[in-house]
């Protein structure tokens, strides 16, 4: 769901004309870098260590 929704927003940024699609892409992939960095700084904690009991 979340990616639709970004994806609903970039066309219609695009479509009012109130961003370039080089904008749009941009955006998205700077978005991406920044995401992709994050998740190998700090990792996903996984199912096992999530929970608090046992």
């Amino acid at each position: 769901m979340p990616w639709a929704l970004a994806a609903a927003v970039c066309l219609s940024r695009v479509y009012l004309g109130a961003h370039f699609p080089v904008d749009v892409a941009a955006g998205a992939g700077l978005g991406l870098f920044i995401g992709s960095a994050l998740n190998l700084v700090f990792g996903v904690p996984s199912a096992s260590t999530a929970g608090a009991g046992g």
